[in-house]
């Protein structure tokens, strides 16, 4: 029997059994109740929080970008890994040099508007081979934990798509309560000059259940996800210092 073969047998098996429970033991739906467009930003990233962890993902608020950086020296080492990625967006030269302090090899992307395809290929190439892609995020969609992250140049999706874990940093002010929140955001602000090639939405770790039914974890995507929330506000690249929370929340 061909490998074809014995694929198309086993899902025909699967057809043929009954399905293991009775319906009146299926869960029941679940309600989705939209949040509030005047819900407190601490309630907002709370919401957040309970929702990203519900499918995987985890939260570490820090108190500002020192800390995060801190943050992720120690979880880059206590994990082992060796190659990372970050993109160009709101992350600047302390973001790498915390990695390379840590004894990573870092990868940016290309800058400029106009990159080459050798350019491009090489830091795809470095995403795939990378342990960890460390990126900005645009907006946090508080109701589902989904993060919103606007294609530009400096910051390719393959850094959030390619890597086994991938580390956004988002700003407390960068919450929204929902997705029409997130359009009329869009609209003020970052579309007014002309739509973007891309909004990639991410929803916790990479999932798909498309073969025989079985859910499967990081197969098309990244399969761990982390969301580091700055407390402070506007601070990208270090400089303003906030009380030290990160070791108490992270």
């Amino acid at each position: 029997m061909t490998d074809r073969e014995t694929f198309l047998e086993r899902v025909r098996e699967r057809r043929r059994q009954q399905y293991p429970f009775p319906v009146s033991d299926l869960p029941k739906p679940v309600e989705v109740s939209v949040l509030e467009d005047d819900v407190p930003a601490s309630e907002l990233i709370d919401h957040f929080a309970r929702m990203l962890e519900d499918v995987g993902g985890r939260v570490i608020r820090v108190s500002d970008g020192k800390a995060a950086r801190e943050w992720l020296a120690g979880f880059v080492t206590e994990r082992g890994m060796e190659r990372a990625v970050i993109t160009r967006d709101v992350l600047g030269d302390d973001w790498s040099s915390a990695l390379a302090d840590a004894g990573l090899a870092v990868t940016l992307p290309p800058a400029g508007d106009t990159v080459g395809h050798a350019a491009g290929e090489a830091f795809r190439r470095a995403c795939i081979d990378a342990d960890v892609g460390v990126t900005g995020a645009d907006f946090a969609v508080a109701d589902t934990g989904t993060l919103a992250l606007l294609a530009r140049s400096g910051s390719p999706r393959t850094a959030s798509l390619l890597p086994p874990v991938h580390v956004a940093v988002i700003h407390a002010d960068q919450f929204v309560a929902n997705l029409p929140a997130l359009i009329d955001r869009l609209r003020g602000g970052a579309w007014r000059d002309g739509l973007p090639s891309a909004m990639t939405l991410i929803t916790g770790p990479s999932r798909t259940g498309d073969i025989e039914q079985t859910l499967s974890v990081g197969v098309h995507g990244p399969g761990e996800v982390y969301v580091v929330v700055l407390l402070g506000h506007g601070e990208t690249q270090g400089g303003v210092e906030w009380v030290h929370r990160w070791r108490e929340n992270g």
